[in-house]
């Protein structure tokens, strides 16, 4: 059982380090600058229920205001929307010459309960071509099949309402237990994503399958996949991680 989930970002001289721990009440961390990593944050960030995994997911947003700047995704997939328990949630943080700020510049709330919104949350890269960051967001429960949701940004932060979006079809397959950036797999200077459902049954039990979504010009993720490929033994669960560049 979750009971804490806690993460530690360090900003050094390099690309960020990320740590996820700790027990009890979610928390995240955010700490120093410079040389060797310090030993005092000088940011915490708490969640707001008890056992919703505030940081069970975590992940660069990109630059999702146009500001410069990296941001920050944060999932709590176990986080209770009314009478909907284990809807899910997810959190934003924009970067700043100073550091993160302490207050979500965007939150999304999952929908239905079970949804787990936030399981798994990353970039998208840039699926429209404006030149701001936007970002995907698994909730594999979503209506007992799974659903992905694609977020874009703009110079006044991430829109509310989703670009684009997508359920797996098949009850139980898991769609959305893992998200990705692609990268630009088709050369057409637009990002592309990876969403692996690794509980499908298309070819056997818990197969898996992987699903490859292309970004386009003005309107982002195209609806149909680019690409899939299933995992070619029973129990595979082929998709449970995903991963670009």
């Amino acid at each position: 059982m979750y009971t804490r989930s806690a993460g530690i970002l360090f900003r050094t001289l390099v690309p960020p380090l990320l740590l996820l721990f700790g027990l009890f009440v979610p928390a995240i961390v955010f700490a120093g600058a410079g040389g060797p990593l310090p030993t005092v944050a000088d940011r915490i960030l708490e969640g707001i229920q008890p056992s919703e995994r505030f940081g069970a997911s975590v992940a660069t947003a990109g630059d999702v205001n146009g500001d410069g700047y990296s941001d920050i995704i944060v999932g709590m997939p176990a986080y209770d929307n009314g009478a909907n328990t284990d809807a899910g949630r997810v959190m934003v943080f924009h970067g700043s010459a100073t550091g993160f700020s302490g207050t979500p510049a965007w939150t999304m709330n999952g929908t239905m309960a079970n949804a787990r919104f936030g399981h798994s949350v990353s970039t998208a890269g840039d699926v429209n071509g404006d030149g701001i960051s936007d970002i995907i967001i698994g909730a594999p429960g979503h209506a007992g099949q799974g659903a992905v949701f694609v977020y874009h940004g703009s110079p006044a932060g991430l829109l509310l309402l989703a670009a684009w979006s997508a359920i797996s079809g098949e009850a139980g397959s898991g769609f959305g237990t893992s998200v990705a950036l692609a990268g630009d797999v088709n050369s057409d200077n637009l990002s592309d994503v990876l969403v692996g459902a690794p509980l499908m049954n298309e070819l056997g039990a818990d197969r898996g399958k992987v699903f490859c979504y292309r970004g386009s010009l003005g309107t982002g993720v195209v609806a149909l996949p680019l690409w899939t490929w299933s995992g070619l033994q029973d129990y595979a669960q082929f998709g449970f991680s995903v991963a670009g560049r």
